[in-house]
């Protein structure tokens, strides 16, 4: 038997910490469109929101591929391309909205 080490278990954990930080950002987007009422921040909130379900589908793959396989099989490289433009353009159109009045 082979030792796979903790390569695997660090991988999801860091996985697992992005996917944490983007729900938190949600959490205090959407407490900021509570508080404002601004419509630019709420369609932050929905832009980020549409990402964190695939982004939560993506880290329990890696998860679980990790978890079973010495060398999982690799991401698409759209993938990873998407989540990180959704998550800058969610950022932008929250900044540009706090700034415009």
């Amino acid at each position: 038997m082979k030792d796979k080490g903790l390569q695997p278990e660090r991988t999801a954990l860091a996985w697992f910490r992005t996917l944490l930080t983007w729900c938190a950002t949600l959490v205090l987007l959407f407490r900021l469109v509570w508080i404002t009422g601004r419509p630019g921040v709420l369609w932050a909130v929905c832009l980020l929101a549409m990402g964190v379900i695939p982004m939560a589908m993506v880290c329990r793959s890696r998860a679980g591929h990790l978890k079973v396989a010495p060398i999982p099989r690799p991401i698409a490289p759209g993938v990873p391309f998407v989540l990180s433009t959704v998550c800058a353009l969610s950022a932008i159109l929250a900044i540009w909205s706090m700034l415009t009045r």
